[in-house]
């Protein structure tokens, strides 16, 4: 590929993937029953996510919650962020509050979609990198699946710890329904990774998207370039496993492996264009575990393919 192989981390911390046999509890909030019982309020309409079960990363670690249960991420700085994949089940304004924790700085949260800011909040001082409080916002966030991302901004250093965000209804949609509830156990578990977020690469460049979402891709593909990703697959199990892809010229495929151990693989077909994007599919069975998984591309020609992300969904336990 144009500038020759590169071996640039961008994203070294594992993304989790869930088979829908367990609770979902990072990569997803599906879409709950079709209608709210009356008799519970939609504020108690509560979905809560785990700041390390995120789908990707820039720039932050997981570290153990010394005040609690489980994880929080922490040394976060300017300019880092983290994605979530998550279903909204009607469109309508929901609360949206953070657990969060500094001991120096502090800073600011923005919750974004597709490169829109749809909500704010500062965090303040609060003692200690473990000294949790609860910050809360509103955001009007539309129906349907879509990955948001957490920006994180302020001075210098070390900014602030989070242990984790919830998103609860406050009111109703406007053809005067209730909001159905956002419930973290009745939908299969996805996990969305941009191809840029690689943990290593071989021959590829990022470049900006079109693809709906916005963002970047990858490109200048050639025949024998790889891109790895470290993944913690919780069960073993068969998933679907979906690329988004375009091509101007030559199309080609796309072979996942593990431990030079070939999982599947699929062909893209030509698009019509370099930023012309569908989505292909295959299945593969996946071992319970962290790993390093590495997408090989191969085809005839110069440039064959740009991949904007791939995504995991478990189809069976």
């Amino acid at each position: 590929a144009v500038g020759g192989a590169t071996n640039e981390p961008n994203n070294t911390d594992p993304v989790t993937v869930v088979p829908n046999s367990e609770p979902v509890d990072q990569t997803t909030v599906p879409a709950g029953s079709d209608t709210l019982d009356d008799s519970v309020p939609s504020t108690e309409v509560t979905l809560r996510i785990e700041a390390e079960d995120f789908s990707t990363q820039a720039g932050i670690l997981v570290l153990a919650n010394t005040a609690g249960d489980g994880e929080n991420v922490g040394y976060i700085q300017n300019g880092d962020s983290t994605d979530y994949f998550f279903n909204v089940p009607d469109s309508g304004t929901y609360n949206v509050s953070f657990n969060a924790a500094t001991l120096i700085n502090g800073g600011t949260i923005t919750l974004t979609q597709g490169g829109v800011a749809m909500a704010s909040v500062d965090v303040p001082l609060t003692g200690g990198w473990q000294n949790w409080v609860t910050l809360e916002t509103t955001a009007t966030l539309n129906a349907g699946p879509a990955t948001y991302r957490l920006e994180y901004s302020g001075g210098n250093g070390f900014l602030f710890n989070i242990d984790w965000f919830e998103i609860s209804a406050v009111d109703s949609v406007s053809d005067g329904t209730t909001q159905s509830p956002i419930d973290s156990a009745s939908a299969p578990a996805i996990a969305r990774i941009e191809a840029e977020q690689f943990a290593a690469q071989s021959g590829i460049q990022s470049e900006v998207t079109s693809d709906v979402g916005g963002g970047e891709n990858i490109g200048y593909i050639n025949n024998g370039d790889s891109s790895d990703y470290i993944i913690n697959v919780t069960n073993n199990g068969t998933y679907s496993v979906s690329f988004r892809v375009a091509s101007l010229l030559f199309g080609g495929t796309i072979t996942l492996t593990q431990g030079n151990v070939v999982l599947a693989s699929v062909d893209v077909p030509v698009t019509g264009g370099w930023q012309n994007w569908v989505t292909v599919e295959t299945t593969a069975i996946l071992t319970a575990g962290p790993a390093t998984y590495r997408l090989e591309y191969s085809g005839s020609g110069r440039h064959l393919f740009n991949v904007n992300w791939f995504e995991l969904t478990a189809v069976d336990s």
